[in-house]
């Protein structure tokens, strides 16, 4: 064997093994059958031309020498039907499909008649030349040439109309098949034809074929046409088991043939196994992915849902606001007797109708300021302040709530004043008036406490920063330590709440929270159990201490 059958010998490998895989990714897609039957074609190609160049016998030379006609054949129609499947299905009608099957049975059946194409074998010094006659010569290049270039100007059409993705898939197999299909015409039909009869170069012709496996090649690595993990691990199977087969072949004694097939047989097994499992793990990360994907888009879909949702109440709570606003103020004038004196028989009505004004305000309120926290418009003006005061100030604002359930709301100023601190005034208020005023709704006797203090090492097991706290105790209801983790979110209630209070919403606490962590600072409940009473708390950080002059001068010149 020369150097020129050692390179067809090659290429017959190349295109079996690229058969194999491309079959095996997918049996049942009819894109990889009809593109592995193709690559088998030029395979068979080669090998019969191998056969062509090598056999001693006039008769098998002839034999082997029509076999690569036929398998010309078998490229172009296989070709032809691949291409009507990939990379989207096309219209394949009976007509065409009945046309394709009679026209390759009946030239195959002719190119199979002695003396019909091939009529005998020239035997020369440089190269091996077959003496064709016009009829059979004409037929199959007429046939060749319809269906192969056919193929290629559909192919070319798809490319033009294709998306970016598919363009770079269809570009790959186009042009390598083009260069192929060319210089295999060149070198196999037009140079060895009845005009020419160079015959010196028809071993180049399934030599170009291996343009199309580089470029399948650069296609599974580059855009994921096959998975390179998978091809890997089929390449390395199958080179190790090749490599054993031909050792097991030329084994010269019995002991080594039975070592060597034993190991055969085991490497085989394992590297099934391997493959197989390899195969497995590239499935589930496709599918991993394909759900990646599926939940990216679902992902994207709910925050569209909530930015409307949010937007939706957002703007039905400014809707909302204004018309509450006036009937609150229209029933507090008439209360006030702005409108000329209330009989007592009416003025318990007007007050539940101010109460429940009062109630759908501060759910209005929590509503819209859900909505600005959640959307990020929720603006803050900041200024130093001292806690206390605007603590003192919620207490008196619901001392008369608390004495009206004669409950003793206690608050008294620190003997040292807390550090000011960094707030806005109204969001903090906000927070401690609800705080407070839960503590009143929740405690039927007793007493609630308020509290302001300074905490210089930080709230202990809360927030390690110096910091001052703010806090208010009850001997209520108390909460259950498995609702204390969830209290400060949203729309959560404590067990038992809406026995107590039915108008709670579960918004307060969480919109509270999301003000004290815009302070930087924390909020926290605790409490012993049910019926034991909590305090409920939250610390804001004290801002970072002033530098003196000194002090900067020093870190200026330290840089």
């Amino acid at each position: 064997m020369n150097i020129q059958e050692l390179f067809l010998l090659i290429i017959i490998v190349m295109n079996v093994v690229l058969a194999v895989l491309v079959a095996a990714s997918n049996r049942r897609d009819p894109v990889n059958i009809w593109f592995a039957l193709f690559a088998i074609s030029l395979a068979l190609w080669a090998g019969a031309l191998i056969a062509f160049r090598t056999v001693q016998n006039t008769a098998l030379t002839i034999f082997f020498l029509k076999l690569s006609y036929l398998a010309a054949i078998f490229i172009a129609s296989s070709f032809y039907i691949f291409i009507h499947y990939f990379p989207d299905r096309d219209r394949f009608s009976t007509t065409e499909r009945w046309f394709l099957i009679l026209s390759t049975f009946f030239l195959t059946i002719i190119l199979l008649l002695p003396n019909v194409l091939i009529v005998d074998i020239i035997y020369t010094p440089e190269a091996r030349v077959g003496v064709q006659e016009l009829f059979g010569y004409t037929i199959f290049s007429f046939y060749f040439i319809l269906y192969f270039f056919g193929s290629l100007y559909a192919l070319y059409r798809r490319w033009r109309t294709a998306n970016h993705e598919t363009k770079i898939k269809l570009g790959y197999i186009l042009w390598s098949i083009l260069t192929a299909g060319v210089l295999g015409v060149f070198f196999n039909l037009i140079l060895p034809s009845p005009f020419i009869q160079e015959w010196r170069f028809t071993w180049l012709g399934p030599i170009f074929t291996a343009v199309i496996v580089i470029a399948i090649s650069y296609a599974i690595t580059k855009h994921h046409l096959l998975n390179v993990k998978v091809v890997a691990a089929e390449m390395l199977t199958a080179s190790i088991v090749f490599i054993l087969f031909i050792q097991l072949i030329f084994s010269q004694t019995s002991q080594e043939v039975i070592i060597r097939f034993l190991f055969f047989i085991i490497i085989a097994f394992f590297g099934s196994f391997l493959v197989r499992s390899v195969r497995t793990e590239v499935q589930q990360k496709e599918e991993l992915a394909i759900l990646t994907k599926q939940l990216e888009v679902v992902n994207e879909q709910l925050k569209r849902l909530d930015e409307t949702k949010s937007e939706f109440v957002s703007i039905a709570s400014h809707q909302l606001r204004t018309p509450l606003t006036v009937i609150k103020g229209y029933i507090s004038m008439i209360l006030e007797g702005s409108f000329g004196s209330v009989p007592e028989k009416h003025r318990q009505p007007l007050e539940k109708v101010y109460a429940s004004g009062e109630r759908l305000i501060q759910l209005v309120e929590n509503l819209l300021s859900v909505s600005r926290i959640e959307s990020g418009r929720m603006k803050y003006t900041m200024a130093l302040t001292q806690l206390a005061d605007v603590a003192a100030k919620v207490v008196d604002e619901l001392m008369p709530a608390a004495k009206k359930k004669q409950l003793a709301l206690k608050f008294s100023m620190p003997q040292k004043m807390p550090p000011l601190i960094n707030l806005d005034e109204e969001k903090i208020r906000q927070v401690m008036t609800n705080l407070v005023d839960n503590s009143i709704k929740y405690t039927k006797r007793g007493t609630v406490s308020v509290s302001v203090h300074h905490e210089p090492k930080g709230a202990e097991g809360h927030f390690s920063k110096p910091c001052v706290v703010f806090s208010v105790s009850d001997t209520g209801n108390g909460v259950r330590a498995e609702d204390q983790s969830r209290l400060f979110q949203k729309f959560i209630r404590g067990q038992g709440s809406a026995l107590v209070h039915t108008e709670g919403t579960g918004l307060g606490l969480y919109v509270g929270r999301m003000m004290v962590e815009a302070h930087g600072g924390a909020i926290w409940v605790e409490s012993k159990g049910e019926g034991l009473g909590s305090t409920f708390a939250f610390a804001i950080p004290l801002p970072p201490p002033l530098k003196d002059k000194a002090q900067i001068a020093l870190e200026e010149m330290l840089g």
